[in-house]
């Protein structure tokens, strides 16, 4: 799950993109980022960091999002397995998160298979 004020009011007010859907482009990027994630057996586990592309406009920085495993069955989780953080993320946010320097992945459209 993804916060709704977080696709449709934060990040498109912050990035450089000229992205006209973000909600649309980011449903399909995570749908895609977790069968990758489970076709591959990679970064498995609770929290997952998520890279979508995007850059901050002001400095070009990349973003990053922080999603955790939740319990679905709960009547808050709607269903939902994982739950984005409502925060968006540099890479130096990400190492002080984690304590230590982890590492980040690229887009979803520029891996390799």
């Amino acid at each position: 799950h993804i916060p709704k004020e977080l696709k449709e009011t934060t990040i498109p007010a912050l990035i450089k993109e000229p992205i006209v859907n973000i909600p649309g482009y980011m449903d399909v990027l995570t749908g895609f980022h977790m069968n990758f994630e489970a076709k591959y057996d990679e970064n498995i586990g609770t929290i997952k960091r998520i890279n979508y592309g995007l850059h901050d406009m002001n400095n070009g920085k990349e973003l990053f999002y922080v999603i955790e495993r939740q319990n679905e069955n709960t009547q808050r989780a709607r269903g939902f397995k994982w739950k984005m953080r409502n925060m968006i993320f540099y890479k130096e946010d990400i190492d002080e998160l984690f304590g230590d320097k982890i590492s980040l992945p690229k887009p979803i459209y520029l891996r390799e298979i």
